[in-house]
């Protein structure tokens, strides 16, 4: 059997739900005077809450975030050295070549304060990057000490502009993933692994790719911010009819058979998890376990199965498919 990949959307919920009426957050940044290369204006252009309307700083909003960047510090710039020794068969110096390269050592600080204006409470206080631990940064290798010393003395200014900006924006990304996990509603791509017959003399591989073919194309049909509809499960059907006759025909006890009824659990289950219509899902991972084929494989299934109800328990709801009407339409 060989892979292929069946991709769909669906919406990532939130860890920490906030009630419904909550859905405008607005960002305020604030910079010291070594990190002036980055304005405040492109870090809050930079943040977000996915599945939240963003506001101006000074308009009105259910949330608000707060950043918070410290001076940059160069705590150090240092030429390092190796060499290359090329010996002959028995194992004399022939020859040896110096490279170097240089080390810059460099820290900063940031924190991030998200406050709940509804309730007059900050939901989260946290620091994003700690002054105390440091970052490295390389530069290519060089033949000689002079050119890796002369790569951090002649672009200081330049150097220390582009770590300062790829460190913040590094750290804004991370805060807004760690925001979009507890609160947001991120609408997510996910590929599934599904399994098809590759072997061109094998008397299943036309229909077989056929239907793979159908599988790739009705999963594409799932979208995150849409109901899944009756049409969308309709073009499965041919798809679920097909995996369910090859259980049937392939029913012998030998390895051949055991493999492509072990396809047909595999790609059933993740059928039924991508359609959320869990308890099948379940049904197709027990019989893969029953099947005795690479029966591990169907711990895969009941993961997802559980992740994805965790998911729906915790923000009480049945799907992971809807329009998110925190966001308006015409900001989707």
């Amino acid at each position: 059997m060989d892979r292929a990949y069946a991709s769909y959307a669906y919406t990532s919920l939130p860890t920490a739900p906030l009630p419904a009426e909550y859905k405008t957050f607005n960002v305020s940044a604030v910079m010291n005077s070594s990190t002036t290369n980055i304005s405040a204006s492109e870090i809050e252009d930079r943040a977000n809450i996915a599945g939240f309307q963003k506001l101006e700083k000074t308009a009105k909003a259910d949330l608000s975030v707060y950043l918070k960047f410290g001076d940059f510090m160069i705590d150090g710039a240092e030429v390092k050295e190796r060499v290359d020794i090329v010996k002959d068969k028995a194992g004399k110096e022939t020859s040896r070549k110096y490279y170097y390269w240089t080390v810059i050592t460099y820290s900063f600080s940031g924190s991030m304060r998200l406050a709940n204006n509804v309730m007059g409470k900050d939901l989260q206080n946290n620091v994003l990057q700690s002054a105390s631990s440091k970052f490295t940064h390389s530069s290519q290798e060089y033949v000689s000490r002079a050119e890796a010393a002369g790569y951090w003395n002649n672009n200081k200014e330049t150097i220390k502009s582009q770590l300062l900006t790829d460190a913040v924006k590094g750290r804004i990304d991370h805060a807004n993933s760690v925001l979009t996990s507890a609160y947001g509603y991120r609408q997510s791509k996910y590929s599934y692994l599904i399994w098809f017959q590759g072997e061109k003399k094998h008397p299943e591989f036309e229909l077989n790719n056929k239907m793979i073919e159908q599988l790739k194309a009705s999963a594409l049909l799932i979208k995150a911010n849409q109901p899944i509809t009756p049409a969308i499960k309709e073009s499965f059907k041919p798809v679920i009819d097909y995996f369910n006759d090859v259980k049937a025909r392939f029913n012998k006890d030998e390895k051949a058979d055991k493999k492509m009824r072990y396809s047909a659990y595999f790609n059933l289950g993740f059928i039924y998890v991508m359609l959320e219509d869990y308890d099948n899902a379940r049904i197709e991972a027990d019989g893969l376990f029953a099947n005795d084929y690479d029966k591990k494989d169907s711990k895969d299934i009941i993961k997802e199965i559980d992740y994805a109800q965790g998911q729906m328990k915790t923000n009480n709801m049945t799907t992971r498919h809807f329009v998110n009407l925190r966001v308006p339409a015409d900001m989707l």
